[in-house]
């Protein structure tokens, strides 16, 4: 029948030691995620030897001389290994323990049965679809799951071989040949990295697919760059040129497609290549005349091959006199040419005083973002860390107040059940938070 006993009142500390653990004035008595290690007056598990303030599952069977059967079980091993529910088996006037049944697993009677030790057992057998680890042991025979220490070292080995071999199964060109055992030992070792170079060499990459439409127009593919280029541009600085929402778009489409009929003065592209033309004027302090398409000798293209003119690496493909003859020699060059001019004056006006501006604060407000996100990932770590602190502090609290009466199965469920949805709500802030930064 579950066991009760006497808890003696002991104050814990607010301090949680390594591992999740609360420390307590007591030396003999800890806490472990919200079960209790008593060292006085804890009762024993048979199966895990620990000495706890758990649930436990009494034998009754009466021994020699009408004693009954010293034997304890907690509630996580019988359920576990033996898929028996301690509360269930408490209302059993007859229970037998498995020890008495001859069907205990626990590493002692294995060994006294002439049989290994199985280790840990509980996610195998549920995996296996058996209700217990007595379940599994008992159809597939103890001598299938023998566990030493030199398990333990091997598993970890495995578990960071399997790293390295995770290749594709549909791979037949990488599956490595069977080991000759008169090879040596480096052998293997070599056929390995071999293995691993075929697998980095025949990684199929993805087919893209040709950009051929801006903005809504046909275009060749050695231009679609350029193109993509200044709406990025006018998406970081339009704010310096007064630029509407689908401006940068109606440029592009005019200079593939023409003005169809619009006046000099209405059109979009050369107005654009004015306002870069006055921020240069602006940042320089240059006392020009305010920039026209028709202004004879100060025309807006005659300030544009001057600007070129300085350029060396320009200039041979824009020669000055080719800016001589009026708008019509604008209107002659191709959209290769006419998005490389837009493109070269985008690029010079960022060394310009008000883009730097722009850049400056565009970081300054980064920065500030990135920060407050950053310590918003280290206040929900703190958080995740005091919730797990405070339910493990609760429920150590509950089990000391109920006057040496331990939690049931379902009381200790609910207050597990508490950690496990206050904890993942603080997991969700911090995750919400680490999104911010990477999004930034």
């Amino acid at each position: 029948m579950a066991s009760t006993q006497a808890i003696p009142a002991v104050e814990i500390q607010s301090s949680p030691a390594k591992g999740g653990r609360s420390r307590t004035k007591d030396p003999g008595l800890r806490v472990v995620g919200g079960r209790i290690y008593d060292s006085r007056n804890g009762k024993t598990c048979h199966q895990c030897r620990q000495k706890t303030m758990d649930v436990m599952a009494q034998c009754r069977i009466l021994k020699e001389r009408s004693k009954p059967c010293p034997i304890t079980y907690c509630h996580k091993c019988l359920l576990n290994r033996y898929g028996e529910v301690a509360e269930n088996v408490s209302q059993m006037e007859n229970w037998h323990c498995p020890k008495c049944r001859g069907i205990c697993n626990c590493s002692y009677c294995m060994k006294k049965k002439g049989h290994q030790p199985t280790g840990i057992l509980a996610h195998t057998a549920k995996q296996n679809g058996f209700a217990s680890v007595s379940e599994l042991l008992l159809v597939k025979g103890p001598e299938n799951f023998v566990y030493t220490r030199e398990d333990a070292a091997s598993m970890v080995k495995k578990k960071k071989r399997r790293m390295h071999e995770h290749i594709s199964e549909n791979d037949d060109a990488v599956v490595p040949k069977a080991h000759d055992d008169n090879e040596p030992a480096m052998a293997s070792k070599s056929c390995w990295n071999h293995k691993k170079e075929v697998v980095h060499n025949e990684i199929p990459l993805p087919q893209g697919s040709i950009l051929t439409n801006v903005a809504g127009v046909d275009m060749g593919p050695e231009d679609a760059g350029h193109a993509l280029q200044f709406l990025e541009f006018c998406n970081a600085f339009g704010q310096a040129f007064d630029l509407t929402k689908g401006h940068a778009e109606a440029v592009i489409r005019e200079m593939v497609k023409g003005r169809r009929g619009c006046r000099t003065q209405s059109s979009l592209v050369i107005q654009v290549h004015i306002q870069l033309l006055s921020l240069f004027q602006e940042d320089t302090d240059e006392r020009c005349p305010t920039l026209s398409p028709t202004d004879g000798q100060n025309s807006w293209l005659l300030s544009l091959g001057e600007f070129v003119s300085k350029y060396p690496f320009m200039s041979k493909d824009f020669p000055p006199d080719c800016f001589d003859r009026g708008n019509g020699t604008y209107e002659e060059l191709n959209v290769s040419g006419k998005l490389k001019l837009l493109n070269f004056l985008c690029d010079e006006t960022l060394n310009t005083i008000e883009l730097r501006d722009i850049i400056d604060e565009q970081n300054l407000e980064f920065h500030a973002s990135r920060k407050e996100a950053k310590a918003k990932i280290l206040a929900a770590k703190d958080k995740e860390k005091e919730v797990k602190k405070k339910t493990q502090d609760e429920i150590a609290k509950a089990i000391l107040a109920k006057n040496g009466v331990p939690l049931s199965i379902s009381e200790h469920d609910a207050l597990m059940s508490q950690i496990k949805e206050e904890t993942s709500q603080a997991h969700a802030e911090m995750e919400e938070a680490k999104a911010m930064v990477s999004t930034e």
